[in-house]
């Protein structure tokens, strides 16, 4: 999958709030915080790592799933796979870190540290030596 087809295939689910992905200097969380903070949204949170295994369930989780009422939204398989080996192959996977703001027992999301002002949220942030990105999943009740 192209990074093109990846951020068609993000933003046709409905409940994607933000993909952000741009070039990153790893001494710099300064800046990323100026950033976050310049797009409205919170630096006062407190980030989880996370195993790639994890992240890819949440990441598929989130987008299968209505993040407000739970329920599975319908979605192909094999399309929820790319899109989530998508997202982690723009990482060198020696170098990748996975950072979110919900403890997720892998069935479910049981609390966040939240960005925005949703009901209802699930932020990622993922970074190598030189990328980064913000993945941000919204939904109201």
């Amino acid at each position: 999958m192209t990074y093109e087809e990846l951020e068609k295939a993000l933003y046709s689910i409905p409940h994607l709030a933000s993909w952000l992905s741009f070039d990153f200097d790893p001494n710099s969380y300064d800046k990323f915080d100026d950033y976050l903070s310049s797009m409205g949204y919170s630096t006062d949170v407190s980030w989880e790592e996370m195993k790639v295994d994890e992240a890819k369930a949440l990441i598929r989780y989130c987008i299968s799933t209505s993040l407000a009422y739970r329920t599975k939204l319908v979605l192909d398989n094999n399309l929820l796979d790319k899109i989530t080996n998508g997202i982690i192959a723009l990482f060198d996977s020696d170098k990748i870190k996975l950072l979110t703001n919900v403890l997720f027992d892998g069935n479910r999301v049981h609390s966040w540290d939240p960005i925005t002002e949703s009901t209802f949220e699930v932020a990622f942030v993922i970074f190598d030596d030189s990328n980064i990105s913000l993945l941000i999943f919204e939904d109201e009740d």
